[in-house]
């Protein structure tokens, strides 16, 4: 049976280590959201949703529901909303259902959502 070749000896050809690559430096922002495809275009589409379903909600739901909504992700068909806790994410649930033939009619492709937890540490960024 042969002998497997030693571990950790430098002399050894498979232990050799390839040298890494020299840095080109630090990354440009611009070339990162370049290669990511984010664009001012997309910044604003998100913006333009968030802002219609914020008008949406305040004018749809009780003040105090209201003021539980962290933020809201509309993708494709479907809406998710975001509340505080799981008591207020809840009630939300009721309401909006209450809502859903007024939000089809002002989004036809709005087939279904979603409400979610996002606790005040996630939205704050604070440390639990």
């Amino acid at each position: 049976m042969p002998k497997s070749p030693p571990r950790n000896n430098p002399r050894h050809t498979k232990s050799l280590q390839v040298p890494a690559k020299p840095s080109s430096g630090p990354n440009k922002i611009n070339d990162l959201m370049t290669r990511s495809r984010f664009t001012q275009r997309g910044i604003d589409t998100y913006i333009k949703q968030q802002d219609f379903w914020f008008v949406f909600f305040k004018s749809h739901l009780a003040p105090e529901l209201h003021a539980q909504i962290t933020h809201s992700v509309e993708k494709n068909t479907s809406l998710t909303v975001f509340t505080t806790t799981p008591a207020w994410a809840a009630r939300l649930k009721f309401a909006l259902a209450e809502h859903l033939k007024e939000a089809q009619i002002a989004r036809p492709q709005l087939l279904t959502w979603t409400v979610r937890v996002q606790l005040a540490a996630a939205k704050t960024g604070e440390r639990t």
